[in-house]
């Protein structure tokens, strides 16, 4: 049984203090550290709740952990199994093919991808919803609706066995009545038999786990666990923990195993044996457990029959905010005046060409771009752009709940027909503030995202104001 320790240490790497945990071969809790202010505090799933434990290194005192928590197996392993599908996905052809060989797709794209997922808020009303087994168009195949797929707010985009709906058209599909997500699959397990199982958006919606990491790389046709390996590079073994920490976020691990095959897709690694991945998996016999994508936290060593590979077509930029998005003055009100100012780097290793953009997010929900690059600026490995500024004299956005997000958009050899957000570092992207009727102070949103450090330099290219003296128009 692998060995897990939480380290402390100072500034120079001297030892203060190592407490081992109970090794868990995966769980649901995204991050079980939270640090807070000179300590740890760290959660521990068990069968009849959560236990918080503060880990401080100052008083060099271990926790003290229940002997039932202890043992070789954690709970974790005896619960029903949370089976992965893969298996006789439809190969229709979808759109174009991929860039592939131009080195396009950044890093940034695909974990935005995978997020815009994972996070996809929608409605879901009794047209999205099949609450028994039901024959789709006469076709002699079925399909069933997730069992956590009730009608209300909904958080993620569901399972669907072939499924390659993009995240993007995914809402608007559903307004339309479609069938959201299909627990039928092709397990003996399964509630239903045969399955319903097409990439197609006919008459259900939804994802499966190759569907996910083919829209996430933006592969054009979607791939499968059984062939995505040709569109990728070999890194080694799964269960080989100097491969595993090979895998860079955008990633992924595949088992293309005909009677198990599955892909998941790493979103961060801690360099350590672990790793938060996301992916479109299966669940539990009633629904309400998996069948969505979603975040979960896996240990190198629990990945028996997985390989790591590497996108051949993937740009190792890494585009993020290098400092804060700012706005003056303090008070935003209607016909007042707004000046932002916002700035971006390339953290990666790898050359990015394209254009930077400033987005709002109305109170109405429209979004506009209100400034871009007038053409092409490209950032190096490791460099920053130059600080850009929007200022207007009159806003005339509805008032109200209001966002600003820094986005970018690939030049012309790599663009896939629209932008995405840039990464946040520690800063906030978007940027959250309340546009008021009279006197109205912003609000800075607490969002945030893994964050990393660097230096800025490097130049850009002027932006243009899509509006000059008037902010946004009312639509």
């Amino acid at each position: 049984m692998p060995i897990r320790n939480l380290v402390f240490t100072d500034l120079a790497g001297n030892l203060l203090s190592k407490t081992q945990i109970p090794f868990i071969y995966s769980s649901y809790i995204k991050y079980p550290f939270i640090a807070i202010k000179n300590s740890v505090a760290y959660s521990l799933s068990s069968p009849d709740g959560l236990y918080f434990y503060e880990i401080n290194p100052e008083t060099k005192k271990s926790i003290v952990v229940p002997d039932s928590l202890s043992s070789d197996y954690h709970f974790n392993y005896f619960l029903e199994k949370t089976t992965n599908f893969d298996l006789n996905e439809s190969l229709e052809p979808e759109e174009t093919s991929a860039k592939a060989g131009n080195n396009c797709v950044t890093r940034t794209q695909v974990w935005e991808n995978a997020y815009k997922y994972k996070d996809l808020a929608w409605t879901a009303t009794s047209a999205n919803i099949l609450t028994s087994c039901t024959n789709i168009a006469s076709t002699g195949t079925y399909a069933i609706t997730p069992g956590w797929v009730t009608p209300g707010y909904k958080i993620s985009v569901p399972y669907k066995l072939g499924g390659f709906t993009n995240w993007f058209e995914f809402k608007s599909l559903a307004d339309q009545g479609k069938r959201t997500g299909n627990q039928a699959t092709t397990y003996s397990s399964t509630p239903c038999s045969p399955a319903y199982v097409t990439s197609s958006d006919s008459y259900v919606i939804g994802v499966d786990c190759s569907g996910f990491v083919s829209r996430c790389w933006e592969t054009g046709p979607k791939y499968y666990t059984g062939n995505i390996d040709i569109i990728s590079t070999y890194l080694g073994s799964a269960t080989n923990i100097t491969s595993f920490d090979q895998l860079q976020p955008g990633d992924i691990i595949n088992n293309n195993t005909p009677s198990d095959g599955h892909v998941r897709l790493l979103a961060e690694s801690n360099q350590s044996g672990t790793g938060t991945f996301i992916e479109a998996t299966g669940g539990n016999s009633s629904g309400t457990i998996g069948w969505r994508v979603e975040a979960r936290q896996y240990n190198y060593s629990s990945l028996a029959s997985y390989s790591c590979y590497r996108y051949n077509n993937i740009n190792d930029a890494r585009l993020r905010l290098a400092q804060a998005i700012t706005i003056t003055p303090t008070n935003i009100v209607e016909t007042g005046p707004l000046s932002v100012t916002y700035k971006i780097k390339n953290y990666g290793t790898e050359t990015w060409t394209g254009y930077v953009q400033l987005w709002i997010i109305q109170s109405n929900g429209n979004e506009l771009c209100i400034q871009n690059t007038l053409s092409p600026i490209t950032l190096g490995a490791n460099q920053a752009s130059a600080t850009y500024t929007f200022s207007t004299n009159s806003v005339t956005s509805p008032p109200g709940p209001t966002k600003l997000e820094v986005r970018v958009k690939n030049s012309s050899s790599c663009d896939y027909n629209r932008s995405y957000a840039v990464g946040r570092n520690s800063y906030s992207n978007p940027f959250v503030f309340s546009i008021g009727t009279g006197s109205s102070n912003y609000t800075i949103s607490t969002s945030s995202s893994p964050a990393a450090g660097g230096s800025t330099s490097g130049g850009g290219s002027v932006l243009t104001p899509y509006f000059l003296d008037s902010f946004i128009k009312r639509v």
